[in-house]
């Protein structure tokens, strides 16, 4: 079957490339940081701003000169899962030209193995004793306040990450209806931050009576992708098909893009349940092949259109053991980082093990463009490169993946998804195409 037409986007955005985002001011705040500290002294924070724009250090800045200049007493972080509290780990802020230091004890690090009644014991005691940090999940929060009575949470700031998991059905969110009873029984400071605020079943996140209460700080995605310093435009369009979409890929590779097919888990309706069989129906839609090293099993392929030859990789068959050296061979590095382990997920869809074509082309000075996502959570990536490297891509399952392109050279991703189609990203280089395989497990 065919795609219905030729890909176009739906959605394409030029960016002014500012540096905005990424560069930092004398106490070493970005943008958004500085937007947020400007509020410091509101008693009720809601900070908005997209995944890794660097709110867990901005609640770090506002949390510390609460403690030292409003007066506060204590601050306790919740966080939604325990591997999230790695993002509120002590920083040594005063390297980057910050006044004071995030400091979290161990003991004070609720966020790790131990069982939830010695967790609730331990804020008890923190609130009793005279530390002043604290990181914990939603849940020991709420076990912990069933012990407490409101009033326990004078001159303490709590700060709630993922704020969204809070709802203004109070009957129903026990974290909600903390929240609640914790504004109207101390004089507690909250700091609320949320990449998205909504809820998946449409109930508000707070009543209009409550969010009254909240001086908002809005930081959106255009905000962070404008102040970028290689980021130049992206795109995004979904593309529909009939039958196997073994049967239209072709339609929608570009092989001039740097691009990424994610085939669908054998578990999806859309997999064909063969895997190996996929990988090479795909490599027929590019052309036909020339060669295989016997070293490092990397496929030259000469391209049905235009006759130049690609280099895949097929890094979905993993029984041979050419695998680290084919890994090896590829000038993109690929791994995962970062404190989370949830399963990653593009726009479109998500792919579990996947066949992965990156076509990369050399800058004028011989460079090559890079796709770079630092494992810092609190960091959009930043091209490191030096003249003559390679490039490097580092995908953040728990971020979520953003694309920088390299000295002005675009990028694309392509997503072979199961369910709806393929889905094209971005625009740009041109050259060598690979295909490399991912897993997040």
């Amino acid at each position: 079957m065919n795609a219905i037409n030729k890909p176009l986007n739906i959605v394409d955005v030029t960016y002014a490339q500012t540096k905005a985002s990424v560069n930092t001011d004398a106490l070493g705040m970005r943008e958004m940081q500085q937007r947020v500290f400007e509020q410091r002294d509101a008693q009720h924070l809601l900070v908005k701003a997209p995944p890794a724009s660097g709110k867990s250090r901005a609640l770090m800045f506002v949390a510390l000169d609460k403690l030292y200049n409003q007066d506060r007493k204590k601050v306790i972080v919740a966080v939604p899962e325990r591997s999230i509290g790695a993002s509120f780990a002590s920083t040594a802020l005063t390297k980057h030209g910050f006044w004071a230091d995030w400091e979290i004890k161990d003991e004070h690090n609720l966020c790790d193995a131990g069982s939830s009644a010695g967790k609730v014991d331990a804020f008890v005691k923190f609130l009793e004793g005279p530390d002043a940090a604290l990181v914990c999940t939603h849940a020991t929060l709420r076990f912990a306040f069933e012990k407490l009575a409101p009033e326990s949470f004078n001159g303490a700031v709590l700060a709630i990450d993922e704020f969204h998991h809070v709802s203004a059905d109070t009957e129903s969110s026990r974290l909600g209806a903390l929240l609640r009873d914790v504004m109207n029984g101390s004089d507690v400071h909250i700091v609320a931050m949320t990449g998205s605020y909504f809820r998946g079943d449409s109930v508000p996140v707070l009543s209009p009576e409550d969010e009254a209460k909240f001086t908002p700080v809005t930081f959106n995605y255009y905000d962070q992708l404008n102040g970028y310093e290689h980021l130049r435009s992206l795109g995004i369009g979904h593309h529909f098909y009939q039958g196997r979409y073994t049967d239209a890929i072709h339609e929608v590779l570009d092989l001039d893009k740097k691009t990424i097919v994610h085939i669908p888990s054998v578990n999806s309706g859309e997999s064909t349940k063969d895997k190996i069989e996929e990988v090479g129906r795909i490599i027929d839609a590019i052309g036909h092949v020339e060669s295989t090293d016997p070293d490092t099993g990397i496929i030259s392929v000469r391209r049905e259109d235009t006759g130049a030859v690609v280099r895949v990789a097929d890094l979905v068959d993993d029984t041979d053991q050419k695998k680290a050296r084919r890994h090896a061979a590829l000038p993109v590095t690929y791994r995962v980082e970062g404190a989370r382990r949830r399963r990653y997920h593009h726009r479109a869809g998500h792919g579990e093990g996947g066949l992965r074509l990156a076509v990369r082309g050399a800058c004028p000075d011989g460079r090559l463009p890079s796709v770079a996502h630092r494992g810092d959570p609190d960091h959009w990536a930043r091209d490191a490169r030096q003249p003559g490297q390679d490039a490097c891509a580092v995908h953040e399952p728990d971020r979520r993946a953003r694309c920088l392109a390299g000295r002005g050279q675009g990028v694309s991703e392509q997503h072979a998804q199961g369910n709806h189609g393929v889905s094209s990203y971005g625009a740009g280089a041109r050259a060598e195409l690979q295909l490399q395989n991912e897993e997040v497990r």
